[in-house]
C-alpha cells in the first residue's frame, strides 16, 4: 500500500497494523449465531456489525466489502444493514438450519484443504456449545499427500469423526478412506469418537446429523456446493445442503 502509485484506501482486519479502516473486538456471538466485530473508521467512530458469515478470513472479507462500498459513495450504516441481511453463501459455511431449536446445528463447508478446514473448525467450535462433529472425506486422483494431514486436523480440531467419501473419481474409496484413518490414528491411536462409512456420503450425513444432540454443531466439508459426486467417470447428482436438510425434517425431533 505504501508503494502504490494510485490512491489507496487501507484496511487491518486480522492483525494491529496501523490502517485507515480497522476491525476491533471481532467474536462470535451464540445468541444470534454470527460473527461480530467493531469496523473502525477514519474518523475513529466504531461501526458493530454482525455478519452472517462465519469465520476469520470472513471477517477480513466481511470489513474489505464493506469500505469498499462506502468508497463507492454508499452511507457506512446503510452498506453495514445490507451486509447483515444477506442471503447465506452457498457452500461456504452455510448454515442449513439456522435456528436448530432441539436438533443439532448443521453447516456446510468447502472447506477441502488442510489450513481452510483447520480455520473453519476452530471457528465453528466457538459457536458450539456442546460436541463439534464432522463429516468429511477428500478427493480421489488428486494430491494425496495432503490426506494425512487433513485428517489429523479434523482429529484434533473436532470431537466426533464421520468418514466417509467426497468425490473418489477413478480411485479406489477404500483406498481413500484408509489414508484419512491412518491420519487420524496419529492423533487418536484408538480412533475415540470415529467412525468410518463405507455405504455412501449420504449415509455418513443421515448418521452423524442424528446422532447429534442438541448443542451440538455438525459441519460437513470438502463439497460446498458442489452438484455432484464423481464415481468412475460418472457425476451422480448430488449436494450436501438438500441431503442434510432432508435429514432435519424428518428427524423427530424437529417435531417436538
Amino acid at each position: 500500500a505504501s508503494e502504490a502509485g494510485v490512491p489507496v484506501v487501507t484496511v487491518a482486519a486480522l492483525s494491529a497494523e496501523e490502517a485507515d479502516w480497522r476491525v476491533e473486538d471481532a467474536h462470535p456471538d451464540r445468541s444470534i449465531g454470527r460473527t461480530v466485530f467493531t469496523l473502525v473508521d477514519p474518523d475513529g467512530d466504531g461501526h458493530r456489525v454482525a455478519m452472517p458469515i462465519l469465520g476469520e478470513v470472513n471477517v477480513q472479507n466481511t470489513a474489505v466489502a464493506i469500505v469498499a462500498a462506502v468508497q463507492l459513495g454508499y452511507p457506512v450504516d446503510d452498506v453495514i444493514r445490507a451486509v447483515e441481511g444477506a442471503e447465506q453463501i452457498p457452500g461456504r459455511m452455510e448454515k442449513v438450519n439456522p435456528e436448530p431449536g432441539a436438533q443439532p446445528l448443521v453447516i456446510v463447508d468447502y472447506a477441502h484443504t488442510p489450513e481452510a478446514l483447520e480455520w473453519t473448525l476452530r471457528s465453528t467450535r466457538e459457536l458450539t456449545a456442546g460436541r463439534l462433529h464432522i463429516v468429511f472425506g477428500t478427493d480421489g486422483d488428486r494430491d494425496a499427500s495432503k490426506r494425512e494431514i487433513l485428517a489429523a486436523i479434523a482429529a484434533r480440531e473436532a470431537d466426533v469423526l464421520w468418514v466417509t467419501d467426497e468425490n473418489p473419481r477413478t480411485e479406489d474409496p477404500q483406498g481413500i478412506r484408509d489414508y484419512l484413518l491412518r491420519g487420524i490414528a496419529a492423533v487418536r491411536p484408538a480412533l475415540e469418537d470415529v467412525t468410518e462409512i463405507r455405504t455412501c456420503r449420504r449415509d455418513a450425513v443421515r448418521r452423524a446429523i442424528l446422532a447429534a444432540d442438541a448443542g451440538d454443531t455438525v459441519i460437513i466439508t470438502g463439497k460446498g456446493a458442489e452438484w455432484y459426486q464423481d464415481i468412475e467417470g460418472i457425476k451422480h447428482e448430488y449436494n450436501d445442503v438438500p441431503v442434510a436438510r432432508e435429514v432435519l425434517a424428518y428427524d423427530v425431533r424437529a417435531h417436538l
